[in-house]
């Protein structure tokens, strides 16, 4: 059964009716597009809220707390720097949990990558002090980032998913 009635480009409306599809079939498919909608809104909303939280420490709390106290513009340049490291491991992360996730299955790698952004959330808030244990709470600080950005890149492989699926289903009916 198909999650969606198909487009009809030509008539510029929806065309289920006409290929058999009955109102509830349709009917589940909008509520459908309204869940996965509102799902990818909240998604998104929280992870920029996330990474703003994250820049706001990064500019005020974290030269202090993680990197040495010599220049203080060094220290700030070194912990948005760290923020920068979460945006990069962006596209690394949508490439390997994409993969993954069409050979295994997109709910497993949902459930990963939520239990890769929670451990390392937390352990950001948990980590040791530069003056507590040196360059390794930096370097943690930075790999706890990495592990982030590669979680975060759940939401570019599910944002892609559906239109792919879309046009793979358009081509085999003969829309395009």
């Amino acid at each position: 059964m198909l999650s969606c009635p198909p487009y009809n480009r030509h008539l510029g409306q929806q065309s289920g009716q006409a290929l058999g599809y009955s109102d509830r079939q349709m009917s589940n498919s909008r509520q459908q597009t309204t869940r996965a909608t509102a799902s990818g809104w909240i998604g998104s909303a929280l992870e920029y809220y996330d990474f703003f939280i994250y820049a706001t420490a990064a500019s005020l709390i974290f030269p202090q707390l993680f990197f040495p106290s010599g220049d203080p513009r060094v220290a700030i340049v070194a912990s948005l720097a760290t923020y920068g490291v979460g945006y990069i491991a962006r596209p690394v992360g949508a490439f390997f949990l994409g993969h993954w996730g069409d050979t295994h299955g997109r709910k497993n790698v949902l459930l990963l990558c939520m239990f890769l952004m929670g451990f390392s959330t937390m352990a950001v808030g948990v980590l040791p002090t530069y003056h507590q244990v040196g360059w390794i709470a930096p370097a943690l600080l930075v790999g706890l980032r990495l592990i982030q950005g590669f979680a975060v890149a759940l939401l570019f492989m599910l944002l892609g998913a559906p239109d792919l699926s879309l046009t793979q289903f358009m081509m085999r009916r003969d829309f395009v």
